[in-house]
């Protein structure tokens, strides 16, 4: 199955925007909310959806737009990380607050759409945040791997 960027975009966009709104709540009050059985799903298709996408994908630019959404993932997974590992000895630091904003965003995009997994884990979001990120690279490497595969079959005569 061919996908084309027309239809791999959208599709892409939709399913990460569910995604966020079904994991957001759990997310934004954990641990004093519970982790549901819709969030586990959720976490599960995000996840099936980006291994798929490894499979599917043989366009150049698609593969390499996921290439930059993984990588963007590892590098907001470890931004969450390493404020929330500092920001109990930085609380009152001007600047400090101000980089801290950053994470927000990070953390809304990257690691929300994959919340469900902490289910299994139960721990701290930064924690979490620097496992999600991992996992990202994982996916990235292996995406890479499939495109240089991709790569070689279409330099044989």
């Amino acid at each position: 199955m061919n996908m084309t960027t027309k239809k791999y975009i959208p599709l892409f966009f939709v399913l990460l925007i569910i995604s966020i709104m079904l994991n957001g709540w759990p997310a934004g009050i954990y641990p004093d909310g519970s982790i549901g059985i819709v969030q586990i799903l959720t976490s599960i298709g995000w996840f099936a959806f980006l291994m798929g996408s490894i499979l599917i994908l043989k366009n150049t630019s698609l593969i390499r737009f996921l290439f930059n959404y993984l990588r963007f993932g590892f590098i907001g997974g470890m931004v969450v990380y390493l404020i929330t590992l500092f920001e109990n000895h930085l609380w009152d630091q001007t600047w400090f607050d101000i980089m801290s904003g950053i994470q927000y965003p990070l953390y809304v995009l990257f690691v929300v759409p994959m919340f469900g997994w902490n289910a299994f884990t139960a721990i701290p979001y930064g924690d979490f945040s620097f496992l999600i990120g991992f996992l990202y690279l994982l996916i990235a490497f292996g995406l890479s791997l499939r495109y240089k595969k991709i790569k070689i079959e279409s330099l044989r005569y």
